[in-house]
């Protein structure tokens, strides 16, 4: 009895995982040809064939702003003094986690920087079982990595001997 219960609860855990992993796919399907990115290479709707890392990037940020209203409404709610409830408080720390794993390793996003996988997802049904044979790719938000390059200052052999007290040549 305890062993069926063990693999019932397998079962179930696969199946959220691939749920959630599917909710994510239909999102950037039916996004991806949003007009509110700026894309380096512009096309009708429907016809762009490929995406650069950075124009992933600028729909990674899309996505994690995709609850930015019930967020507001949350936090309005909380300074009026209200509690939120467990569901609610669940909520923001999920979207804050997701938020952080997404700037500090990159999300898993459709592989869209090849024609084949952009073909595939306009062309999926968002049937479950077909997930695995979507490719992912790990993305960072524009905006984080836009700050990384900022913040990034070359080295120099100069720098180096005044740290050091060696010559560098």
């Amino acid at each position: 009895m305890h062993k069926e219960g063990m693999i019932a609860k397998a079962k179930n855990d696969r199946i959220n995982a691939a749920m959630s992993k599917g909710q994510k796919l239909v999102w950037f399907r039916d996004n991806m040809d949003t007009e509110e990115i700026q894309y380096e290479r512009e096309a009708p709707k429907g016809v762009k064939k490929v995406w650069t890392r950075k124009e992933l990037g600028l729909l990674v940020d899309l996505y994690l702003d995709r609850h930015t209203e019930q967020l507001e409404e949350l936090r309005a709610k909380k300074e009026l003094g209200r509690l939120l409830s467990p569901k609610e408080a669940l909520f923001v720390e999920n979207v804050g986690t997701e938020r952080r794993e997404a700037e500090m390793a990159g999300l898993e996003v459709p592989d869209l920087t090849t024609t084949a996988m952009v073909k595939y997802l306009r062309n999926w049904d968002g049937d479950i079982n077909s997930v695995t044979d979507i490719k992912l790719v790990k993305v960072k938000p524009a905006s984080v990595v836009a700050n990384e390059t900022k913040s990034k200052a070359p080295d120099t052999s100069d720098d180096i001997s005044k740290i050091t007290g060696m010559t560098v040549e």
